[in-house]
């Protein structure tokens, strides 16, 4: 019997040592862990000057790539009514492409600047500061493209696939203030060359979350499933639609977007 309880205690205080090690940023083998291993590239940071405020962005350059990912993350942000956001500028086809990610869409715009013009810029500002005063409007009200328009896009911009991530991708066009039936608000985020309101539909409230989980469990922070929609889903439709209208919807956006005016740089 005290054999067995010696063997039980020196099985938890092992268990606990690695735990602590664990803790302590060492793997098993009693290595230090160290941060996440990045792809070979070149890292950016500067602070922008927004408002009177400071707020810190980065940039990673892939080396032997055409892309350029900027990330906008700074706790400050809110206060300045703005967004936090990762952007992924992909100049890998000679139409260069740009999608923005925050809450969980992906907002899908193109751009007028060349990769040249955005390296130069990072290494004008990188470990300084920068002011941007260009600010941009696109329409990001429109549904999200069908599952047989992403794959193609994707094919087309394997970046997407990552940056991509939530499976919503919503082509953005021009706003120029079309009245849509719902209401609206716009997202703000900081973009490499100024500032970016895209206009979406209102989203729900987080409802409080009680101890156990949700109050609704088919419920999130994007509202409740519709229709056998993901979750948030519904937020970019304009209403209870049948299935044939919601077709019709559908077919009428990707026209009027494959038809619009290519938006201003960002």
């Amino acid at each position: 019997m005290e054999a067995k309880t010696c063997v039980v205690l020196l099985a938890l205080v092992a268990a606990a040592a690695v735990a602590d090690a664990q803790r302590n940023g060492r793997n098993r083998g009693g290595k230090p862990r160290g941060p996440p291993q990045l792809p070979d590239g070149d890292v950016y940071s500067w602070a922008r000057n927004v408002s009177g405020s400071s707020v810190d962005e980065s940039a990673f350059v892939p080396t032997g790539s055409n892309l350029i990912i900027m990330r906008s993350f700074d706790e400050g942000l809110r206060g300045l009514n703005l967004s936090r956001a990762s952007i992924l500028y992909d100049f890998s086809t000679p139409s260069p492409l740009v999608a923005i990610g925050s809450f969980g869409p992906c907002f899908i715009t193109n751009t007028n600047l060349t990769y040249q013009d955005v390296i130069d810029e990072l290494d004008a500002r990188n470990g300084s500061s920068a002011s941007t005063t260009a600010e941009f409007r696109l329409d990001g009200t429109s549904l999200p493209l069908p599952l047989e328009q992403v794959r193609p896009l994707y094919d087309n911009y394997p970046s997407l696939r990552r940056a991509c991530r939530d499976g919503r991708v919503i082509m953005t066009t021009p706003d120029v203030g079309n009245a849509v039936p719902f209401e609206t608000e716009d997202l703000t985020i900081l973009v490499v060359d100024g500032t970016v309101a895209i206009r979406i539909p209102k989203r729900i409230p987080r409802a409080p979350r009680p101890i156990g989980g949700f109050t609704n469990p088919s419920q999130n922070r994007f509202g409740p499933r519709v229709q056998g929609r993901r979750p948030g889903q519904d937020l970019f439709t304009t209403g209870t639609q049948t299935p044939s209208q919601e077709t019709s919807t559908t077919s009428t956006t990707t026209t009027t977007t494959a038809n619009a005016n290519p938006p201003p740089s960002v």
